[in-house]
């Protein structure tokens, strides 16, 4: 009995681990297990809104990139028209 709980107790905390270490696409297996479970699915929509902010945020950081060297190149012509 206990090794049936204590199983995916473990899993749970290995995958929140993995997850720890930044692999962002990690997720956890559903359990038959009512509670277990209920922790199962609120970890894997945490990881879920995890995800989505990192990559909504890489993508405004290459985003505002772009912006920047647009404006030092603009720069850099205005300046050579100047010399």
């Amino acid at each position: 009995m206990s090794k049936i709980v204590v199983r995916p107790i473990l899993d749970l905390i290995k995958s929140v681990h993995e997850f720890g270490k930044g692999n962002l696409q990690h997720r956890i297996e559903d359990t038959s297990y009512k509670e277990l479970n209920e922790l199962v699915v609120a970890f894997n929509k945490m990881a879920e809104s995890l995800q989505d902010v990192y990559s909504s945020l890489e993508q405004k950081v290459e985003d505002r990139t772009a912006e920047l060297k647009d404006a030092y190149k603009q720069l850099k012509d205005a300046q050579s028209m100047m010399v």
